[in-house]
């Protein structure tokens, strides 16, 4: 069931905002990053430091930064899914975007992908990684026109604390010239 224009906000995030976002990334990682095969366990992503110190960095990259930006998705005045992008000198990136598991397949991953893309334009291809393994994230995107341009580089994908790769397929949405 997809929500109305009355109970979802799409916004441009702020600097309250951010713990909250970094919550809703923790449970939804917590939750489906999980691949002991691949070594990427419970402790692997509680490595990747969470709350505050993951807040500033998002401070950082992307609110403190004019070629970043992060919206929020809130229903009810609550914070249930993000997204973050950033113009690149190569390609623009979609860099984040999660959304709470109880809201999912409500046309919020969608707002907040339109979002993101009527920010960063179409005059470059816009790149994004998800987990190799996230066939759910993959099939999203790929509805809505990226498609698999390989492998991201370890050096993006590794949870240093840990020393794990948690591995990525590069997604690319490509635009006519």
């Amino acid at each position: 069931m997809k929500l109305t224009s009355q109970q979802l906000q799409i916004r441009v995030a702020t600097e309250a905002d951010l713990r909250a976002l970094v919550d809703v990334e923790e449970a939804e990682s917590k939750a489906k990053y999980v691949n002991e095969a691949l070594g990427v366990t419970p402790a692997v992503l509680e490595a990747i430091g969470w709350g505050d110190v993951r807040a500033a960095k998002y401070r950082e990259r992307y609110l403190a930064d004019d070629r970043g930006r992060m919206w929020v998705a809130e229903v009810d005045g609550k914070v249930v899914a993000y997204a973050a992008a950033k113009k690149e000198d190569q390609a623009n990136r979609l860099a984040k975007m999660y959304v709470a598991g109880a809201y999912q397949r409500q046309g919020i991953g969608q707002a907040l992908l339109n979002a993101a893309e009527a920010w960063l334009g179409q005059t470059k291809e816009i790149w994004l990684g998800v987990a190799s393994y996230d066939r759910t994230g993959i099939d999203f995107y790929y509805r809505h026109g990226y498609r698999e341009g390989g492998s991201r580089l370890p050096e993006h994908t590794t949870v240093p604390a840990a020393g794990v790769v948690i591995p990525e397929t590069l997604m690319i949405k490509r635009f006519m010239a």
